[in-house]
């Protein structure tokens, strides 16, 4: 970079009859190495606004000139009427900047910062122009994942409200960016609000109706009531599974394990269309469970299911493996019947969710070869009441609620952990975003909550001392 490409200087500006003058002089100098154009860049200094901060002057200078690059504009450097005569400025490259001015440019913008403040702290910083690559939001977004948290309902609400005027504002608002800075750059609180958005309409829309709702409820930060339910079926194409188990799973072994499922899963006939939807949906669940227990340091969740995703909360509560599902599914596609699963003697005594009974069992019953085909081969009643276990407990079904059309396993992830993150599960968002590219952006801080404390009128009586 050349000095020609600097297209703003603020200056030391003290105001002095020679200070001022070498200050310039040396300008031109190191200016005309690189062009002879004059009087195009315009130069100003924040000390007639604020006054000579001493050392830290430069820090002052820093802060307008970052300033300025932000709105684009230049304030104007205030009080001036006629330059210091000993300042040829109309044989230099500059002029003084002594108006408002829109700072109009086809190329990044880049302002010089001569910092110079009393006891040697002299030196000139160059600040260039942030520019967003405006281009990321025109590609097709995928599902993201948005997040709200206050100390308050209302710091929730307002924060909507933020982000709705930050969106009409911001015409390039890019949505992988802003859900980005959601989860990584924001503090969270007991206040939460969870959104899968697919576009920054969609976000808006998503904003507008939480800023208009009545109450905003607190997380408990106490996992041990919270059950969540697995559904009978999701749908999703064996390459995709495979693409986000290789993409996002760390375990070598269960990445090899879950390929094999899908193998034999493939190689079931259509004469078998019921027992493959039912394999896949469990193949897919297992896949976003070993997901989240790697993302969450969470150990007191509980899982349940419906249909054939009983098996996957079985697995996820630690009742069967995946290598034991996998031998399962292959002895069912050579045999072309189905089996009990097994399990060793001291877990066939845990309890489990039976979709079919509609209360809690011994996992033992779930796993026989009679209970098996009803579930594989009859639809589940959902019954959301006889999930729970206490009359406290909170029962997070939005994959169970899942309208699924045309989503990825991205989407299912998000509707999975949004609910999680709201009622208080630990996320450890620097391993959910590891595998994105996103960057972070500027977006609007935390929505305090104003109030005004008044002291009560007191009346005053003075002693004679």
């Amino acid at each position: 970079m050349t000095a020609d490409y600097v297209s703003y200087i603020e200056s030391h500006g003290a105001g002095t009859l020679v200070g001022d003058a070498l200050e310039v002089a040396a300008l031109s100098r190191a200016f005309k190495h690189y062009t002879d154009k004059k009087q195009y860049c315009p130069l100003g200094s924040v000390k007639p606004n604020i006054g000579h901060l001493d050392v830290s002057a430069g820090m002052a200078s820093m802060i307008k000139a970052i300033l300025s690059l932000y709105y684009k504009q230049i304030p104007p450097t205030i009080n001036y009427v006629n330059p210091n005569p000993d300042i040829n400025f109309s044989d230099s490259p500059f002029y003084v900047n002594d108006k408002l001015s829109s700072w109009q440019s086809n190329v990044p913008r880049i302002a010089g910062v001569l910092a110079t403040g009393i006891g040697g702290t002299n030196s000139f910083i160059v600040v260039n122009e942030h520019v967003d690559q405006i281009e990321s939001s025109q590609k097709v977004q995928t599902s993201q994942l948005f997040l709200l948290s206050g100390k308050t309902g209302n710091a929730v609400k307002d924060s909507a409200l933020s982000y709705i005027k930050y969106i009409k504002r911001e015409i390039h608002a890019d949505l992988n960016k802003m859900a980005f800075t959601s989860q990584i750059g924001r503090q969270e609180f007991d206040f939460r609000c969870s959104l899968v958005v697919d576009s920054i309409t969609a976000l808006s829309e998503k904003l507008t109706e939480i800023s208009l709702r009545e109450n905003i409820p607190c997380c408990r930060n106490d996992s041990s009531h919270l059950i969540f339910v697995f559904p009978e079926r999701l749908n999703m194409k064996i390459s995709s599974v495979k693409e986000f188990a290789y993409t996002y799973l760390e375990n070598n072994e269960s990445i090899s394990i879950i390929n094999d499922c899908l193998t034999v899963i493939s190689a079931f006939d259509n004469l078998n269309k019921l027992r493959k939807s039912a394999y896949l949906t469990i193949v897919i669940e297992c896949v976003l469970a070993i997901y989240f227990k790697s993302i969450s340091n969470n150990e007191s969740l509980i899982y349940a299911g419906i249909g054939a995703g009983e098996i996957s909360a079985a697995f996820a509560n630690g009742i069967i493996s995946l290598e034991q599902i996998c031998n399962y599914i292959s002895a069912d596609w050579r045999a072309g019947i189905l089996n009990s699963i097994a399990v060793s003697g001291s877990v066939a005594l845990t309890k489990i969710y039976s979709s079919l009974l509609k209360k809690w069992t011994k996992s033992a019953d779930i796993i026989k070869k009679e209970y098996l085909e009803q579930l594989f081969y009859n639809n589940a009643v959902y019954d959301r009441d006889s999930v729970k276990i206490a009359d406290d407990d909170i029962i997070l079904d939005s994959l169970a609620r899942f309208k699924q059309s045309d989503g990825s396993l991205e989407e299912m992830l998000n509707v999975m952990i949004g609910p999680l993150w709201e009622n208080g599960v630990n996320i450890i968002w620097e391993k959910f975003c590891k595998d994105t590219d996103h960057r972070r952006t500027s977006m609007p801080g935390y929505a305090f909550q104003k109030q005004q404390y008044w002291l009560s009128e007191v009346p005053i009586n003075f002693q004679p001392s």
